[in-house]
């Protein structure tokens, strides 16, 4: 049985108040508390599996914290994973660049 594995980490998108990280991996019977790089909560993550026709149904982001986001699949399955983590603090006077 694999835990979840974070292969890559990639800014997409930064912006005065806009932040978008997309993350992948393969999935895993066992979940993994992922530290993401930020210093506060996504305020939306999407999931999905990348694998076409892969065993794995279903990815979560079952939890989140301000520096660590825990992501799941339904089943133990290595297939490729997509996570979308997505920053929206225009309100808050915006993010600091990721290093």
């Amino acid at each position: 049985m694999a835990t979840f594995a974070v292969t890559s980490n990639e800014k997409l998108y930064l912006a005065p108040g806009v932040l978008v990280r997309k993350l992948v991996g393969t999935g895993g019977a066992t979940s993994l508390a992922y530290t993401h790089g930020e210093d506060r909560v996504p305020t939306l993550a999407l999931a999905r599996v990348g694998t076409e026709g892969a065993a794995c149904s279903a990815v979560g982001v079952v939890d989140t914290s301000a520096t660590v986001v825990t992501l799941d699949t339904l089943v133990d399955s290595a297939s490729i994973v997509e996570v979308y983590l997505i920053w929206l603090t225009s309100a808050t006077g915006g993010l600091n660049p990721p290093a």
